[in-house]
């Protein structure tokens, strides 16, 4: 399984909006080109936060029309500049809002969501740690490798 990750991507509803010398919209397209040239169609696009720079529906709609022009399975996960409402108008069998699912014998992905609603703060909640118990006792110690992500600290 192959597993690619990416973050901030700040996009905005205009395409051409600049941000610290660059243009995000321009920068995510060559990312993903460069990702679809050298990686199997088959691989797992894990976007960590930041997506949107301006909350609006538009920014959502630039990042899934890129995202659709390529084969990849994407999984987003909210950052503090990102809107839950947004995000999941842009989910379908594609673009997935929740975190990589994992099902192997070496190893073992947790996706903590500390996201909270209008607040740049994040937090791990009891939900998420008692989510993360589950998949550690099953693995009964044979788990060699546990990768796990936060879009906050806490």
């Amino acid at each position: 399984m192959e597993i690619i990750q990416i973050t901030d991507l700040h996009i905005s509803k205009d395409k051409s909006d600049s941000k610290h010398d660059c243009v995000p919209y321009e920068r995510l397209t060559k990312v993903l080109e460069h990702i679809s040239a050298n990686h199997s169609k088959h691989s797992n696009l894990v976007i960590t936060g930041d997506l949107s720079s301006d909350f609006t529906h538009e920014s959502y709609k630039n990042i899934s029309s890129l995202i659709k022009q390529f084969e990849f399975n994407v999984s987003i996960l909210p950052g503090n500049h990102d809107d839950l409402s947004m995000m999941k108008l842009i989910c379908d069998d594609q673009i997935k809002l929740e975190s990589l699912e994992c099902k192997s014998k070496y190893f073992s992905i947790f996706n903590f969501d500390t996201h909270i609603q209008d607040n740049v703060k994040g937090v791990i909640n009891q939900r998420e740690i008692e989510n993360l118990g589950e998949p550690i006792i099953s693995k009964q110690n044979k788990c060699y490798y546990f990768l796990s992500s936060s879009t906050h600290k806490s």
